[in-house]
């Protein structure tokens, strides 16, 4: 009997400390969340490593960068020789921290031209609106990333680990796309010279496609649609010596092009 109560009384201390842990680092936690919105000097090139933050890149009235993080892990931010640079806390990049309710919100000023976007990011979504791009290279092991009513006037690349990615009401100057384990989609976008896409997990789709263009599929393991032709075999072609070639390969998943 003695024992017993010893051990219900341990269990009880172990219990309570418990609550006591969690009361006490969730409120501080949450309490910690702030955001801080500052003007920045002009920039044309955008330099972006993070480790655990949803990057947002929109239009205003001037350029600034708003930041909605633990107050003890905001990234450092930095304009110099007109490329703004945001790269990962130290304290974050060392430790790989997760950066609860992290978000970075770029504005820049309508109608104000990006000579290149470089974006490296371990943990997070990417969200570009109404951008005008010379070139883009976009990084991330594990986040989705959406274009919409943007122009990448250069050859682009973009590798996601884990993500899926999304153009929406665009233009495209050909580029490289590498998925690992997402879907791709694209709605409405203008594509000029050679854009190459290849998924290893994940259906690939476009929508509001130019017929006058080529195109080639190719799947290992999944189904080829070009307009009303649909085939279960490996590959699909359409107009291959035309200069605008859109290139879809798949490892798991279909192939889908529409008008």
């Amino acid at each position: 009997m003695k024992k017993h109560g010893i051990c219900s009384k341990a269990g009880l201390v172990a219990i309570g400390v418990g609550l006591f842990m969690l009361l006490t680092f969730g409120q501080s936690s949450s309490a910690s969340a702030k955001t801080t919105q500052q003007s920045v000097a002009s920039f044309n090139k955008v330099k972006v490593n993070l480790v655990s933050n949803d990057l947002k890149i929109t239009t205003g009235d001037h350029f600034s960068v708003k930041t909605t993080n633990d107050k003890r892990l905001k990234p450092r931010i930095e304009v110099k020789d007109g490329t703004l640079q945001i790269k990962a806390s130290k304290k974050q990049a060392q430790a790989n921290q997760h950066n609860k309710w992290a978000t970075v919100e770029i504005t820049l000023p309508k109608g104000q031209q990006l000579e290149n976007l470089e974006y490296q990011n371990v943990n997070g979504d990417l969200y570009v609106d109404q951008q005008e791009i010379d070139k883009a290279n976009l990084e991330s092991n594990t986040g989705s990333v959406k274009i919409k009513r943007s122009t990448i006037n250069q050859g682009s690349t973009v590798s996601l680990d884990n993500g899926g990615l999304t153009i929406t009401k665009g233009r495209l100057e050909g580029g490289v796309f590498n998925l690992k384990n997402g879907n791709l989609q694209m709605n409405n976008v203008s594509q000029r010279g050679t854009t190459k896409i290849s998924n290893k997990n994940g259906d690939n789709e476009v929508i509001g496609a130019n017929r006058k263009s080529g195109y080639a599929l190719k799947t290992n393991n999944g189904t080829n649609k070009l307009f009303k032709k649909t085939t279960d075999d490996h590959q699909l072609t359409q107009k291959s010596k035309n200069s605008n070639q859109l290139s879809l390969t798949n490892e798991n998943g279909d192939n889908t092009i529409k008008e």
